[in-house]
């Protein structure tokens, strides 16, 4: 790239440092290169889709932008000003519904062993498969570093929108937006400097404590469950009818059975924040402005709390939380004097509630059954990820996602039984008790109950009654086999006698006393 071609040079996020050196430092890895596969109507104006990628760029400087790691003394990001669209288009129409899913899933797998080159954007290319006589398929895929999932789902929206436009007028020009990427790494520079900030993560993170509930052994598992409607709607209302927030009641929930499983009250989860400048057009603004805190639950305080105590000591927490969360997991470890290496020096575990897909309502985009059965790719950061899908009108849906395998016992399955269990409580009996709330099934009572029916009647003989009434009955039966030899009763009972009458002898040892045994 020529330099009369830039347009502008300001600094990288740390977010953004982080995903460009995981990358650099493991160029055959597959880390933050995501890819997207979305069903549209068949999109009939090739040029036209091609033109609505060029002004899409004209008004989004992210997509024009390029990584300069050494040359400037730190790492830079560069905006150029003629930087034009990769995009493939093929006809698969030829093919059956199988060959064109071994294709694209082939096809996909072979585009994420194609190397990002930083320095020479865009860091984002497109293809486009047309799929039978009425539909199309286009699949998007970019380095996490220039954007994150809102901006996919706005890109998508304003794509669509562009190109409907432009159908019916050839010469149309969105407008420019009124915020960049420059505003979040501008704030994100101010934050670093603030001194109240500075000591809030010092006094928050001293002697933290990072949660045991992982195995050494990588394994992957997935689940995908839905709330009921109706119990999302409750939820939805209860909460505002407390005064909460029912986003925060379903984090309180998952870090409440994090503490059951760990047997932990004090320990560090991450969680999702979006640091998207509050600025007009900040909705709309392409970017990747994710960041992922080290959020510290000490819950010892809420033993004997309510349910609704407890939830309102955590609404109380994420607002706190809030106010800092333009701080990040870099500059968080320098202040804590943690080293950030290839791991996170905090948490296993990322919580991240995820509510842009309403943004897809205003777009065109279909996945019907006849068409085939392609999933988007990304790759986890973390152990486990919480990912809480929530869509307008529609029931709550839990993504939980491992990487690595639980310790015996835990289960994605049971994490989300137990985060039920605990909403139902909130909307029921929020009053409740936590110390006096148990969160066993019908089954796992009577399991219980059968395992405990042990009473039993017995004649008032003693222990040693009983054994002299074997050996009477036993003598000559082998009672011990240990390595070759065996003693019967008979031997046993003859060897105890003696013990006892050494004891007695040399010790003086009386009925009632005490003897230690090794």
């Amino acid at each position: 790239m020529i330099k009369e071609n830039i347009v502008d040079v300001y600094p990288m996020s740390d977010v953004q440092k982080g995903m460009v050196f995981s990358t650099l430092k493991d160029p055959q890895g597959i880390a933050y290169f995501d890819q997207f596969v979305y069903y549209v109507p068949k999109i009939e104006h090739v040029d036209l889709f091609e033109r609505s990628l060029s002004l899409m760029m004209d008004i989004h400087p992210v997509l024009r932008t390029g990584f300069e790691i050494e040359k400037y003394g730190e790492p830079v990001q560069i905006v150029y000003r003629n930087v034009y669209p990769i995009l493939n288009v093929e006809d698969l129409t030829h093919l059956t519904e199988q060959d064109q899913y071994t294709y694209i899933k082939n096809y996909m797998a072979e585009e994420r062993l194609k190397p990002y080159n930083f320095d020479h954007p865009p860091l984002w290319r497109m293809t486009v498969f047309t799929v039978d006589l009425e539909n199309s398929l286009y699949f998007v895929q970019f380095h996490h570093a220039i954007l994150d999932g809102w901006s996919m789902a706005s890109f998508n929206t304003q794509l669509s929108a562009v190109y409907a436009e432009l159908i019916t007028n050839p010469q149309y020009r969105p407008s420019p937006l009124k915020v960049s990427v420059k505003d979040a790494i501008a704030e994100e520079i101010l934050e670093k400097s603030n001194s109240q900030t500075i000591q809030f993560w010092k006094d928050k993170l001293t002697s933290y404590n990072r949660l045991n509930v992982f195995t050494s052994k990588a394994e992957f598992n997935e689940l995908r469950r839905y709330l009921d409607m109706n119990v999302t709607d409750n939820l939805k209302q209860k909460s505002a009818d407390q005064g909460l927030s029912y986003k925060n009641v379903l984090y309180g929930a998952f870090v409440y059975v994090l503490k059951m499983l760990s047997l932990e009250d004090d320990f560090v989860c991450g969680i999702v924040s979006n640091t998207r400048p509050d600025l007009k057009d900040s909705d709309k603004v392409l970017g990747c402005f994710i960041n992922t805190l080290p959020m510290r639950l000490t819950l010892k305080e809420f033993e004997t709390a309510t349910w609704l105590a407890y939830f309102k000591g955590i609404e109380a927490e994420m607002k706190v939380l809030k106010s800092k969360d333009r701080s990040t997991l870099s500059e968080i470890s320098k202040i804590v004097g943690q080293r950030m290496g290839s791991e996170n020096p905090f948490y296993d575990i990322l919580y991240n509630h995820i509510d842009f897909y309403d943004l897809y309502k205003q777009v065109n985009i279909t996945s019907k059954d006849k068409h085939l059965k392609l999933k988007s790719f990304a790759v986890l950061n973390s152990y486990l990820d919480a990912n809480i899908i929530d869509v307008t009108g529609k029931p709550i849906e839990f993504h939980l996602r491992t990487a690595m395998a639980f310790k015996s016992g835990y289960s994605l399955d049971l994490i989300h039984r137990f985060i039920e269990r605990i909403i139902g409580i909130f909307l029921k009996t929020p009053d409740l008790k936590i110390s006096e709330t148990s969160f066993l099934s019908n089954s796992d009572h009577n399991l219980l109950s059968s395992f405990n029916s042990t009473d039993v009647s017995y004649s008032p003989l003693t222990v040693l009654d009983l054994y002299r009434s074997v050996v009477e009955g036993y003598g000559d039966e082998a009672a011990i086999t240990f390595r070759g030899s065996t003693l019967r009763y008979s031997t046993v009972e003859s060897v105890s006698s003696q013990l006892c009458n050494y004891l007695q002898d040399r010790f003086g040892v009386e009925r009632g006393d005490l003897i230690g045994i090794c």
